[in-house]
């Protein structure tokens, strides 16, 4: 049974985990980011790559995956290091990338829709 709810406009929610302080993130696949839930909008940005130029309503990297290591997003994945609208369609068997949300530092993969763990 559902303790609580919570109601979003279109996101393209992907890999969810839960923070230190007992908030939901999830990965924001459609605005590019890892996100909270909201009381107010559908969500509130947390991280965006550092490839991301802006929070917009365009899958620009089909950012995916996301692993947690001590209630803290760790790693995240994407079809493509991209900041274009759909360009990552044409680069997910090649352009897949796994990005070390601490640093920012990308590592090139092969990567469509990965589970990963911290150990990457």
């Amino acid at each position: 049974m559902p303790r609580e709810l919570f109601v979003t406009g279109e996101l393209d929610g992907h890999d969810v985990g839960l923070l230190k302080d007992g908030r939901i993130v999830f990965v924001n696949t459609l605005f590019n980011c890892l996100a909270t839930p909201s009381e107010c909008h559908s969500f509130t940005p947390l991280w965006k790559p550092p490839f991301i130029s802006k929070i917009v309503k365009e899958d620009r990297c089909n950012l995916n995956g996301m692993a947690m290591e001590d209630c803290v997003p760790r790693y995240v994945t994407a079809a493509s290091k991209s900041d274009t609208i759909d360009v990552w369609r044409g680069r997910r068997y090649d352009g897949g990338i796994i990005t070390d949300v601490a640093t920012a530092r990308n590592r090139d993969r092969q990567v469509i829709h990965a589970a990963l763990t911290a150990h990457v």
